[in-house]
């Protein structure tokens, strides 16, 4: 029973094999795979649009950055701790 099963899959197996094989025979076939030389190339090839380019202005001059002072006087959350050391309890216990 359990050759019948590898043979049954190995028939499959190839089935799909060869048809992947055709397929893949029949795209190449119907492809033209024709190369033109360069001088071939350039008389089929038709001229591209041409594009105005604008000139880039000139940079202005940037701006002083502004200055910005962070503090931390009169704030009690940036000052000290939210919550209490656990560290220095363990430490003042023992």
């Amino acid at each position: 029973m359990k050759s019948k099963r590898s043979t049954v899959f190995l028939i499959v197996c190839l089935l799909v094999a060869i048809a992947l094989a055709g397929g893949l025979y029949y795209l190449l076939q119907k492809t033209d795979f024709s190369f033109l030389t360069q001088a071939e190339a350039a008389a089929e090839s038709t001229p591209i649009a041409t594009v105005e380019v604008t000139p880039t202005p000139e940079p202005t001059e940037e701006p002083a950055p502004k200055e910005v002072v962070i503090s931390m006087i009169g704030d009690c959350t940036l000052a000290s701790s939210q919550y209490d050391n656990s560290v220095d309890d363990f430490r003042s216990r023992n």
